[in-house]
């Protein structure tokens, strides 16, 4: 059984004491809560593992004699991992320059951009891109998480016409009677582990429940089973399943934490955020840096300095 937003609700209820003020948060209210403390704690550590959590690429165009770009939509805390030129389909790297060093470049002609810069929330390139200039900028960042909802706002995928592109849903079972019944422009999901996003951002052509058409061409990579939701929402935490109980109990401390001694309170914070670390830097597997790669490791907060080998990963 996947584990979704009224699960996480529900063992926020079973396992923690509050006081009656607290016992009287709705649903909503508590996965609000959640939210905060996956942005604010969860999500950091993990993207601190520097292993890949939550990074996601768009190649983007070039605009001819523009040097600045928007950072993509949904680029989480304005940071961008990397920036790539695609000719052909082939990958070349791309220099980052500090915005402090621009006037090296002032009044050079437009040529075929080479070098990338970043302000606030912009992209620029040097040189200026030139007319004719068929090449694209392929933006590596972290990818911020869809809004939590309950489970009542998700659809299960039952049929699917492909080549129509019809789709027909039946209502997601649900333990909190909460939320809207509405789907319009929808993001679909895996309900199998790891809960994977298939495609996001399909408008449907008419949505008249339990069928909704899609472009046929939206549909294609959707199964019998996924879930569908709003776009920009999910019902599935962002993490990995065997972190999920870690969630529930900063939602705890967080709603516990006017009543608790401060000691008591940052002593606790401080074991979960411990253990969540210590799943992340040694559980074996793919992102177990004991295999040979070009990972760096010095300097990472979740490895300490005595594990560092001299040949750059464990043994």
């Amino acid at each position: 059984m996947p584990y979704t937003s009224d699960y996480l609700v529900k063992s926020v209820y079973d396992y923690g004491y509050f006081p009656d003020a607290q016992n009287n948060f709705p649903p909503k209210t508590i996965l609000d809560i959640a939210q905060r403390e996956l942005y604010d704690k969860m999500i950091p550590l993990l993207m601190g593992a520097d292993n890949g959590y939550f990074i996601e690429h768009e190649d983007f165009s070039f605009v001819a004699g523009q040097q600045e770009y928007v950072f993509p939509e949904y680029s989480m805390w304005n940071k961008i991992r990397r920036i790539d030129r695609v000719i052909d389909g082939r990958v070349r790297p791309m220099t980052r320059i500090e915005y402090d060093q621009l006037y090296l470049y002032s009044g050079s002609s437009q040529n075929t951009p080479t070098c990338f810069y970043l302000t606030h929330d912009r992209i620029g390139f040097v040189p200026v891109p030139q007319t004719g200039t068929v090449d694209k900028y392929r933006v590596y960042y972290y990818r911020r998480p869809g809004e939590l909802v309950n489970d009542k706002n998700s659809w299960i995928v039952t049929n699917i016409n492909y080549a129509t592109g019809a789709v027909t849903y039946t209502p997601n079972s649900y333990v909190y009677d909460i939320g809207t019944t509405f789907l319009g422009v929808t993001d679909f999901y895996s309900s199998k582990s790891p809960n994977n996003y298939k495609v996001r951002n399909k408008t449907p052509v008419t949505s008249v429940m339990p069928t909704f058409a899609y472009a046929a061409s939206d549909v294609a990579l959707i199964s019998i089973g996924d879930i569908a939701v709003n776009k920009d929402t999910t019902v599935f935490p962002p993490i990995p399943n065997e972190l999920h109980q870690f969630v529930s109990e900063l939602v705890i401390l967080a709603m516990n934490k006017i009543t608790m001694d401060i000691g008591a309170y940052q002593l606790r914070l401080s074991n979960v955020t411990n253990s969540i670390k210590e799943i992340l830097r040694v559980s074996p597997g793919q992102r177990s840096v004991g295999q040979n790669s070009k990972l760096t490791l010095q300097g990472n907060g979740l490895v300490p300095n005595r594990l560092i080998a001299g040949r750059g990963f464990w043994y």
